[in-house]
């Protein structure tokens, strides 16, 4: 599938209202690295993932198949942000000592991409990836958003979502897992700024037209009367799920 414009039309949108990763989760990922030369963000988007790798490599090459996420990206004097295809880059081969997929891997997990995340990796390099599903806030808000929103969307979510929502457990990998701990986005969000990362979700994009914009609005009146006060900060939190694994481990066929 095509994926260059399943975010570029909202890329603004995308790029306000996503969670944020907490800090402790790249520390973690640089103490798996036995170097820290260079890493590859690959399906960077926004740049999310790449500035928080930055800190702890020396540069970090950050690839995305859409220009319109690029033009979002967060800047950083050792990030050089490109537009690229998972499956082919211009990388030169051995040459990262990470390679970094964050909410993405599900896009574009097949033999081309696993083939050239062989190639770029070094020897002693590391793969990760990670991905998010649905959050949780408080039992009257998430009931809103079960009842009102999951089931409006649920045609226009894209199948790839799914092997997100299991954290990558029914993905095909030709690599073995090792064990990582377990981490959670926590985001302090008004109703208007979750409601924003909502409008976010590509299901909700792709849903506005067929469905029309009021079945957006009648869903967010109903979820800022169960927030309460809709200028209070909750604590939203959201589960990660993360594959760690080495080129050592690679079955290419």
């Amino acid at each position: 599938m095509d994926t260059s414009r399943l975010f570029s039309d909202h890329s603004a949108l995308y790029a306000e209202a996503r969670p944020h990763y907490p800090p402790r989760l790249f520390d973690y990922i640089a103490s798996l690295c036995s170097h820290r030369e260079g890493a590859w963000d690959c399906g960077t988007g926004n740049g999310q993932a790449a500035r928080g790798l930055a800190p702890h490599f020396s540069r970090v090459e950050a690839s995305d198949v859409s220009g319109e996420q690029l033009q979002e990206a967060i800047s950083g004097s050792n990030i050089r942000y490109s537009v690229e295809r998972a499956e082919t880059t211009g990388y030169p081969s051995d040459h990262f000592d990470l390679v970094n997929v964050a909410q993405a891997l599900h896009w574009f997990a097949n033999d081309a991409f696993w083939a050239e995340v062989r190639r770029v990796l070094k020897p002693t390099g590391v793969f990760v990836a990670y991905c998010y599903s649905w959050s949780r806030v408080a039992p009257a808000v998430d009931r809103v958003v079960e009842d009102e929103l999951l089931g409006m969307v649920e045609p226009y979510w894209q199948p790839e979502h799914g092997l997100c929502w299991s954290g990558y457990r029914d993905l095909a990998l030709p690599l073995a897992r090792e064990e990582s701990p377990d981490f959670e986005l926590e985001n302090g969000w008004n109703a208007q700024q979750y409601i924003d990362y909502l409008r976010s979700w590509s299901a909700v994009q792709r849903g506005l037209a067929p469905l029309g914009p009021r079945f957006f609005e009648a869903f967010e009146a109903r979820l800022k009367r169960a927030w309460g006060d809709p200028e209070q900060a909750l604590r939203v939190t959201t589960p990660l799920s993360i594959l760690v694994a080495r080129p050592g481990e690679f079955t290419l066929h």
